[in-house]
């Protein structure tokens, strides 16, 4: 269950990444697999 709650973490990362500054984007860490 831990890595379900890291993806979770993670997807919700995502949409807070700023695009307005493409193509150069901070994307976030993606968890482990």
């Amino acid at each position: 269950m831990p890595r379900l709650t890291e993806w979770q973490r993670y997807r919700y990362k995502l949409t807070k990444v700023d695009t307005s500054n493409a193509p150069i984007i901070s994307w976030p860490a993606q968890p482990e697999v």
